[in-house]
């Protein structure tokens, strides 16, 4: 009767089918007149059109699975002691089909109408045809993109705690670890252009909303193996998978006073260790021919270059397209026709005929460590119709961070300006991976005042004051950052601007953020009325403090100058400073 264990287990399997229309990018930079039958309309309206646009239908199915153990033991009528375990699983496997709409095809070559709402100053919809120039054309657009994912996380935890209710004092410790991981274990994207199978699409936006259309007998054409290219650069991988742990320990106290106007002292400490690794994958599918030993020997590496990607090993559109174009769309979604791959069906050939490798990319990897000590005391007080609690707390932080930082050489791009002659990228734009350790460590101390007044039965009056804390997230402290070195040289054989000066651009995470303080009011007045119901109105001021933002700055960050020795056939050795 003093010892007792609860065990749970739940287990789910679900299904989601979601849909999406959207415009991804508006360009800004570039207005269209308004154009009927092939031809731009005299004194026609302009305005501004979308850069990309997507319909999609997301498919997943999730497993989820928990294990629960709990245990009890009552000592005595004061001291009790207990242990929890929980444990998390989620496999989540998912299919994206994906119909895209650049702006490739804006041009002359494909227009047929393109109509403007003058007011607005925004294009409503533009019809597109092969071959309006009278030239034969084909399209890459619809395409059809998909992405292919398989991933699972699980999740641990499990503390011990020791509850001690006494006629002076009660305490309560507790001591616990918890544990995660997860990500995918293989996931990458493929493409194909409608081409041939394909005469004219189009898309239409009144009412805000994306209607798109497209040549009825695309799907049947695709079928027949007309048109269906693969679009080999769109066709890769990368991914993200992580751990995070953390041991942590607390003790609480509350003490009975009784003394003057303060009832209870409440008292405690507490410590978190806590460590986050977050990592960039790839799956690659590689030939059984190939010697992936051999390849990593000696540092080398395996990369998309040696991927069945660029190689030949594209399924052909034929085995892979769905039976049927997607039906049973929603109202986020208003097309004639929606082409898709089977993406079951395309992972079947990859695992037959190739070898799966996951590579680890050395360069995209952060880890970020926050160990954290805080204290506080509060007392509460009631005197009268008056009661409230103040007290302070002392929180202590160091957070460590070590990232893998790129730094790019965009050195030169072509031999001796000639554009069919390119530099191999490892020579022309080198990069070096530089990995940065740092600590942070800051103190805060956090008053805190809360009162109340019950005036009657009906009326209460509130107010608070206080200054608190939050911590910037793991993603804003650790990710890693990058740093592009461009040469004049190089933007010179890119842009052909002589004029164009060596400039450095990076972007990245700021592992020495500060947490995010506050010094806070409130004010409020409450009137109940009846049982369950009441009204209220309130004030407040909140003084916030290093509030997170993405920005762009200009920042200094010192690195060694670097000298590189380019050749080029005819013009000797060449050596470049960065």
């Amino acid at each position: 009767e003093d010892f007792g264990v609860l065990v749970g287990y739940t287990k789910q399997e679900r299904t989601n089918r979601s849909q999406l229309s959207s415009i991804n990018i508006l360009n800004s930079n570039f207005k269209y007149q308004e154009r009927a039958n092939g031809q731009a309309t005299d004194g026609g309206a302009i305005g501004y059109a979308p850069q990309s646009m997507v319909q999609q239908v997301l498919e997943e199915k999730r497993d989820r699975e928990g294990v629960q153990i709990t245990s009890q033991w009552r000592l005595n009528d004061e001291l009790e002691f207990g242990f929890n375990y929980f444990h998390f699983s989620l496999g989540q496997d998912a299919v994206k089909n994906q119909l895209e709409y650049p702006e490739w095809h804006n041009k002359d070559a494909f227009w047929t109408n393109v109509r403007v709402d003058e007011e607005l100053d925004w294009v409503t919809g533009i019809d597109y045809a092969a071959g309006v120039s009278g030239a034969e054309g084909v399209f890459d657009i619809p395409r059809i993109n998909g992405e292919f994912i398989r991933e699972e996380s699980t999740s641990d935890t499990f503390d011990f705690y020791a509850d001690y209710e006494g006629d002076d004092f009660n305490a309560k410790f507790v001591i616990g670890h918890t544990e995660g991981e997860g990500g995918p274990t293989k996931k990458y994207r493929a493409a194909y252009y409608p081409k041939q199978a394909s005469t004219f699409y189009g898309y239409d936006l009144s009412n805000q909303n994306l209607t798109t259309y497209m040549d009825p007998n695309m799907f049947t054409n695709l079928q027949a193996g007309v048109g269906g290219n693969a679009d080999i650069g769109a066709t890769d991988s990368s991914f993200i998978t992580g751990t995070q742990e953390e041991d942590y320990a607390q003790l609480d106290v509350d003490y009975f006073l009784d003394i003057a106007i303060v009832e209870t002292l409440r008292f405690g400490v507490k410590y978190r260790d806590g460590k986050i690794h977050r990592e960039s994958r790839n799956t690659f599918y590689i030939s059984p021919d190939f010697d992936i030993d051999a390849a990593l020997a000696n540092g080398g590496e395996i990369t998309i270059d040696d991927d069945y990607s660029r190689h030949g090993g594209i399924p052909s559109i034929t085995d892979v397209l769905a039976d049927q174009p997607l039906n049973n769309l929603s109202g986020a979604i208003n097309t004639n026709l929606f082409p898709a791959v089977n993406w079951n069906a395309y992972d079947r050939i990859l695992e037959d005929n190739f070898v799966r490798y996951t590579r680890n990319e050395k360069d995209f990897v952060y880890e970020v460590g926050e160990e954290i000590l805080s204290a506080y005391v509060q007392a509460d007080y009631k005197y009268e119709n008056f009661r409230g609690n103040f007290g302070l707390r002392y929180v202590d932080t160091t957070t460590t961070s070590i990232a893998s930082d790129r730094i790019v050489y965009r050195l030169d791009r072509y031999r001796n300006e000639d554009t069919s002659s390119q530099i191999e990228e490892a020579i022309g734009r080198p990069k070096e991976i530089v990995v940065v350790e740092k600590e942070e460590n800051e103190t805060h101390l956090l008053p805190s005042f809360n009162f109340v007044w019950d005036v009657d039965d009906n009326w209460v009056v509130r107010a608070a004051a206080a200054k608190v804390m939050a911590r910037p997230s793991y993603d804003d402290l650790g990710d890693f950052q990058t740093l592009t070195y461009t040469s004049s040289e190089y933007a010179k054989d890119k842009a052909l601007d002589d004029d164009f000066d060596p400039i450095r651009r990076g972007s990245g995470g700021n592992s020495t953020l500060k947490s995010i303080t506050s010094i806070q009011y409130d004010l409020s007045l409450e009137y109940y009325y009846g049982e369950g119901s009441g009204a209220s109105i309130a004030f407040f001021e909140k003084n916030l403090e290093n509030f997170v933002l993405p920005v762009t700055i200009d920042v200094m960050r010192s690195l060694e100058v670097r000298e590189f020795t380019l050749t080029e056939p005819g013009s000797g050795n060449q050596t470049v400073s960065a």
